[in-house]
Order: structure tokens, then C-alpha cells, then sequence
């Protein structure tokens, strides 16, 4: 399904964009599959937690870090009243849509990943506020067109965006996606990464350049 498509490729260039130390401590929050959880172990994350509503969704991850023999825990529950931490990198792919106005699916878990019914854009980030490391970086990935959104419930908890990528569904198209990363503050310089393109994998890896490393 085209759905199911963009939210793989999402998936993919966040794993891609974030950046996390050798022995650095990771939560995927609604980490689904655990995908995240293995892009974080493939750069030499120290300690890796997923958390995510359903038992049936965790049990997936739990399955996925064992047969691909990544040590990490995996949390059921609300990512609001979660009390791990503090983490030195959080990462999210959340839900894109708003919970009102919109035709909310009957299966619960689809509606959790789609919809902000379970978590919103301002529970997200005070969540973030809480678990992070005062020095932590918290990247994400969501539709460009909630930019402003995104920008205000960060703001509002005190962060800023310290380095960003835009993903297009191809060359002359609009923004599709775009990935985010914040630090606490605001007064930080802005990196701004190449452009991806959806329909070009070769533009999926950011290039290394010097002088951008945070």
C-alpha cells in the first residue's frame, strides 16, 4: 500500500539521519517493529529501550532484537507516565494526523500509529523534555506540512532545532517529509542538510561533511 510504502521510507531515513555516539543510551519511543532500535545498535548504541501501547506490537520487537542479537529492552505502556532515562539520544516516528477531523481507524493499534488519538505533538515533547539528558538530541520524522506544529510544542518545552533534512516524494515535487533534530535551547545554529528524494534511494544517506558533526 502507498501508506505503508512512505511510512517504511520515513522509517529508513530516520534511522539514517540520527546520530548516536558509540555507547550512547537510546529510546525509541512507539518503537513499533524496533527498527529504530536496530539503526541505533548498527551505529554502537550502548543501551537501547523501546516503548510502544500494545503487547502485541512489543512482542514483534522483542523478536526482531533477538534474532537479530540486539541486547535491549522493550517497554509496553504510556510514553507519558514512562519513567526510564535519562537518554543521551530519544528518537520517534509518531503519529502524523490530528485526532480531530479525520476518519479514525477501528483497529486500535493502526489508529495509535496514524492518528494522534494516544499521543499528541505536545505530550510527545514534554515526554521528551522529561527523559532526555540535558545535553541529550531528540530526532523525529513527520509530515512537512505540520512544521509549524512541530515547531511550536517544541518551543513551548524549550527546544530548538539544530539540524534538519527535507524528503520529497521526487525532484520538482513538495515536501513530503522532513526530519528533525533538537537540543535544548534555542539560540543554536541550524544545519541544514541535502535534500531526499523518495522515488531516488541513492539521496536516502546524507553525506559526511566536515564540520557538521554535533
Amino acid at each position: 500500500a502507498a501508506d505503508g510504502y512512505h511510512f517504511n521510507s520515513d522509517t529508513e531515513l530516520l534511522g539514517m539521519f540520527m546520530k548516536v555516539r558509540r555507547g550512547a543510551s537510546v529510546l525509541d519511543i512507539g518503537c513499533h517493529s524496533g527498527a529504530l532500535m536496530l539503526y541505533a545498535a548498527a551505529q554502537g548504541a550502548g543501551m537501547i529501550h523501546g516503548i510502544d501501547l500494545f503487547e502485541e506490537v512489543t512482542e514483534l520487537a522483542r523478536r526482531n532484537m533477538a534474532e537479530n542479537s540486539v541486547a535491549a529492552q522493550v517497554f509496553t505502556g504510556r510514553v507519558q507516565t514512562f519513567c526510564g532515562g535519562p537518554y543521551d539520544v530519544v528518537v520517534c516516528n509518531p503519529p502524523y494526523f490530528k485526532s480531530s477531523g479525520a476518519m479514525i481507524p477501528a483497529d486500535p493499534v493502526i489508529a495509535a500509529a496514524r492518528h494522534e488519538t494516544e499521543l499528541t505533538l505536545t505530550e510527545l515533547f514534554a515526554a521528551v523534555k522529561r527523559l532526555l539528558r540535558p545535553e541529550g538530541r531528540f530526532c523525529m520524522v513527520h509530515r512537512a506540512s505540520r512544521l509549524q506544529d512541530i515547531v511550536s510544542a517544541a518551543v513551548k518545552e524549550g527546544f530548538g532545532i539544530c539540524r534538519f533534512r527535507v524528503a520529497y516524494r521526487a525532484k520538482g515535487g513538495r515536501a513530503q517529509s522532513i526530519l528533525l533534530e533538537f537540543a535544548r535551547g534555542t539560540g543554536k545554529e541550524t544545519i541544514a542538510e541535502s535534500p531526499a528524494y523518495l522515488d531516488d534511494r541513492e539521496t536516502f544517506r546524507e553525506k559526511q561533511q566536515k564540520g557538521n558533526d554535533v
